[in-house]
């Protein structure tokens, strides 16, 4: 049967109705497809329902009752215009836009195929769990957090769940299931560690021991596996050689000859084992530690607060969530999506986003983003950007691709081949010595300490700890070998722009009434401008401590546009005055509710950037500054700022020139403009860009500033410095149990099983370390409650004003 209309077409077969329609399933009809989807589904005659939207086509299986075929499709027919619908409730949800078929399990519909579905099991297949390796890991987590799962995991694109049934409904089961299927695709999680195969190892470990304690006759099976299993590293040699190089293929291919001749294939046999055994657990803590980095600075909440036009609020999956759509955020809650305020006022923590050493209000007409934190206050907004369009999102995609450690032929990344290419000649001729002195077994042993593994194990940990500290400084680390590139630059060229040129705010005068004395009244003002979230906060506090006055904290009463309000002792002390970014509007001062003093502030004297000039000399680095105007124009910044060298003139190619020379002098240069300067690829000065709000997307920058100052960069250089000496101590800690085993081999007669042994036991050494270097500054850092730690603000004055030691703003921020 067909019937043709106006952009209507329905097609009917035996067991198939077609129905295609713009008006009911073309993109953006998705409540209509969702009204004719439970129509179409109250009969339980229905199997799927298949609805596409790029074709605006809907297509209905079905099984005719017996003897009346043809009724009930005329019944189906006559659901399409009108009818009882099946309750919202039973259908699975879908993503909008997207093809979709829901099929039905007796009374459940679901989007999942299910294979089997008895009282304590489910069976069930899904095209997009097969495809996305994260989705599916992350339905196993979800489903074993479920009470009454027993065992829960996924095999290609099949799910398979064991249930109490008296805890459990397979219903909720496939709906949770349904429900990460939908949310995975919108956020930013780290790659799903790759299955590290242990097949060969295995069997290579089980056949060496029944050669060495049980059945002898099994070892040429044992030297087999052996140079199976090194087959790609004795071909590698061979070129090497060819080429007159003497690298880690070299070095593996004299361990098997040697392994043949000494008959060591158990000792050969567990350093593959182990091998294997190291990259399996530093590739699944890398994806643990790298998704905790994401949640503890970039994370978005798995749901957001909808507000209807009548003012109702429901909670809503952040899939579900469009461009405009009203929202709510309370206070201790991240911001779901890139929004504008549309009503209220709150105090942001949104230092990773935006660079913002301080906490900053918020308030209509502002823009807040996602994964910010509401410290104080409730906001209403307006979503502009949701999903992978939001900048978190972009920022979560650039972390990633500089936490991810770059791979190798012949170790666990290049970090480790580098290292353990530089031990390789020394290697060769130690081993030379051992062949004469104890033959085949001592040079073995000289040659199996492993040097690769413990670097290549700790390297991502580190510049892990890095790309989280930076975030917490507003920084992101764009490529993994900045911060070693940072400590070794000992000139900092500063390109002239705005930023360098913006004073502090200053009290300017305080007119005090009622008989309180100004040093009585201070440490209040102080305490209530910490939550002003704008420059006169810090100048409150500048000023108390310039009277020599202690400044302690005080809980927040209340926050809006027009002021801030905290409980003072036994009184209500407010500040009112229109939040202003410049920091000069005046303030009234209110205690409770008599006004008693008023606040005037203007531009202090010295420039705010003076002092990060200032730390970063005192840290032994020199800085320039550049600038396209003359010299004489620039001369008194030059002046304000304190730099060591300045020059005015300056186009793009002199800049580069400049560049080009200092690298020639051999002295490592970190370039600090706002990124229009382009980086030849010979080019080997550090590039670090100023984002602002622009954008943080820079390919050609090393590091991104994501504010528009430098108040991060001399945190950043102690950062640097701190990480080339973990790295140093690092390698040091890999080589020192090494080299025990070799002279152990000389001294002591070991045994390759022995040197093994202490070799892996050296690698475990370094890694636990890099791994508590890690976890020590994951502590507190992105919740509302780090900002409130402590009871004297000293260390506030230190968080927003751009003259913060190096010390303060690291401890500030938890970094170990």
């Amino acid at each position: 049967m067909t019937q043709a209309a106006v952009g209507v077409c329905v097609h009917s077969r035996r067991g198939v109705l077609s129905v295609t329609d713009a008006r009911l399933f073309a993109p953006g009809r998705e409540a209509r497809a969702m009204l004719f989807a439970r129509r179409m589904l109250r009969f339980p005659e229905v199997q799927s329902l298949e609805i596409d939207p790029v074709r605006a086509t809907a297509t209905v299986r079905y099984r005719a009752p017996p003897g009346a075929p043809r009724a009930f499709v005329h019944r189906l027919a006559d659901a399409l215009t009108g009818g009882e619908t099946l309750e919202p409730g039973k259908l699975p949800p879908w993503r909008a836009g997207e093809l979709v078929c829901l099929r039905r399990n007796g009374r459940l519909v679901t989007t999942l195929e299910i294979l089997a579905l008895g009282h304590r099991r489910l069976e069930a297949r899904h095209q997009a769990i097969g495809r996305d390796p994260a989705a599916a890991r992350r339905i196993e987590d979800a489903l074993r957090q479920c009470p009454g799962v027993l065992e829960a995991s996924v095999a290609g694109a099949a799910l398979r769940v064991r249930f109490n049934p008296g805890v459990a409904s397979a219903a909720d089961l496939v709906r949770r299931v349904e429900m990460e299927l939908l949310t995975a695709p919108d956020l930013c999680a780290a790659p799903v560690a790759e299955e590290v195969g242990f097949g060969l190892a295995n069997v290579s470990l089980g056949v060496a021991a029944l050669g060495e304690f049980l059945l002898p006759a099994v070892m040429p099976v044992s030297a087999g596996l052996l140079v199976f299993a090194n087959a790609g590293a004795v071909r590698a040699a061979a070129g090497q050689l060819r080429a007159g190089k003497v690298g880690l293929p070299v070095l593996y291919s004299a361990i098997v000859g040697l392994t043949l001749l000494s008959g060591g294939f158990l000792s050969a046999a567990l350093m593959f084992w182990c091998f294997r055994g190291w990259e399996r657990r530093y590739r699944r803590d890398l994806e643990v530690e790298t998704q905790a980095v994401l949640d503890e600075s970039l994370g978005s909440p798995g749901e957001a607060r909808v507000v209807s036009p009548d003012g109702r609020q429901r909670m809503a999956p952040l899939f579900e969530i469009n461009v405009g759509q009203r929202l709510r955020v309370r206070a201790g809650e991240r911001v779901p999506v890139d929004a504008t305020v549309i009503g209220g006022a709150a105090l942001v923590d949104e230092t990773a986003l935006r660079g913002d050493l301080a906490p900053v209000t918020r308030i209509m007409g502002d823009e807040v983003l996602a994964g910010s934190w509401l410290l104080a206050g409730d906001l209403d907004i307006a979503a502009l950007r949701t999903g992978r369009r939001t900048r978190a999102a972009q920022m979560a995609r650039a972390l990633l691709a500089a936490a991810a450690p770059a791979p190798a032929a012949f170790a666990l990344n290049r970090d480790a081949e580098a290292f353990a290419e530089r031990t390789v000649a020394p290697t060769m001729v130690a081993a030379g010595l051992g062949l004469l002195v104890g033959g085949p077994a001592a040079a073995v042993a000289v040659l199996r300490p492993d040097y690769s593994t413990p670097i290549g194990v700790a390297s991502p940990m580190e510049t892990l700890r890095d790309v989280r500290i930076a975030l917490r400084h507003g920084a992101m680390i764009q490529f993994g070998g900045a911060m070693t590139r940072f400590a070794a630059c000992s000139w900092v060229v500063l390109e002239d722009h705005e930023a360098l040129q913006r004073a502090d705010c200053e009290l300017a005068e305080m007119s005090v009434r009622g008989g309180i004395g100004e040093d009585q009244l201070l440490p209040a003002l102080a305490a209530a401008g910490l939550w002003l979230g704008d420059p006169r906060g810090p100048a409150l506090v500048r000023a108390c401590r310039a009277r020599g006055l202690i400044a302690r904290r005080a809980g927040l009463r209340e926050i809006d546009p027009a002021g801030v309000a905290i409980d003072y002792g036994n009184h209500v002390l407010r500040l009112r005055g229109r939040v202003d970014r410049a920091g000069l509007a005046p303030l009234r001062v209110e205690v409770d509710g008599v006004e008693v003093a008023g606040l005037r502030f203007r531009r202090a004297a010295r420039l705010a950037a003076a002092a990060s000039v200032r730390r970063l000399q005192t840290a032994g680095l020199r800085v320039f500054l550049a600038s396209e105007r003359s010299t004489a124009a620039v001369s008194p910044l030059a002046r304000r700022l304190g730099v060591d060298r300045h020059a005015g003139g300056m186009d793009a190619s002199s800049r580069r020139g400049l560049l080009r020379a200092l690298a020639d002098r051999g002295l490592g240069v970190a370039h600090v403009h706002l990124g229009g300067a382009s980086r030849d690829p010979g080019d080997a000065h550090l590039s670090i860009v100023l984002g602002g709000d622009e954008g943080i997307e820079r390919p050609d920058a090393d590091i991104v500033l994501c504010g528009g100052s430098i108040a991060s960069l001399p945190a950043l250089a102690a950062l640097a410095r701190d990480s080339a000496r973990r790295i140093g101590r690092a390698r040091r800690l890999a080589l020192a149990p090494n080299l025990a085993c070799v002279a152990g081999a000389f001294a002591f007669g070991f045994t390759g099983l022995a040197v093994v042994v202490i070799s892996n036991l050296g690698t475990g050494m370094v890694y636990n370390r890099a791994r508590r270097a890690l976890k020590s500054g994951s502590a507190a850092g992105g919740s509302e409650t780090d900002w409130c730690a402590q009871d004297d603000i000293a260390a506030y004055e230190g968080a927003v004003d751009e003259g913060a030691a190096e010390g303060d703003i690291l401890q500030r921020r938890a970094c170990a």
